[in-house]
């Protein structure tokens, strides 16, 4: 077992929600690395490949662990055959103010990570 602790702090002076984008840099290795998720606090994997925190974080605060380790299939340790290969597990996170005041109506204030997923959606065309 290898320990990657990853969470999301909200480094903004606002409110926000975030969402974590999670891969093996090296493709084979998902079918002998194993993470087990939090889908207490977070999502699990959604159709954009994201995993969404569940709550609105203030400014400073951080999110509850996504995960905690990385394991290794006992099949591996039992087939020397195999080789394990140089792998990392790629972590990209992202955050967005749980209040959108560029709307003409006032704003929208989100008051879940799913009304704050649509603001990913609608962000990733417009950088």
């Amino acid at each position: 077992n290898y320990q990657k602790i990853v969470q999301v702090q909200n480094g903004n002076s606002v409110t926000a929600y975030a969402r974590a984008f999670v891969e093996f840099s090296n493709s084979d290795m998902g079918d002998f690395a194993h993470i087990n998720f939090n889908t207490t606090d977070w999502t699990g994997k959604q159709a954009d490949g994201y995993y969404y925190y569940k709550y609105p974080l203030k400014k400073g605060e951080s999110t509850a662990p996504l995960f905690t380790q990385v394991s290794l299939d006992g099949y591996i340790h039992d087939h020397p055959e195999f080789t394990v290969k140089d792998f990392s597990v790629i972590c990209y996170e992202e955050t967005t103010q749980a209040f959108n005041a560029t709307k003409g109506d006032g704003g929208t204030r989100y008051t879940m990570y799913s009304s704050a997923q649509e603001a990913f959606s609608a962000t990733v065309g417009s950088n």
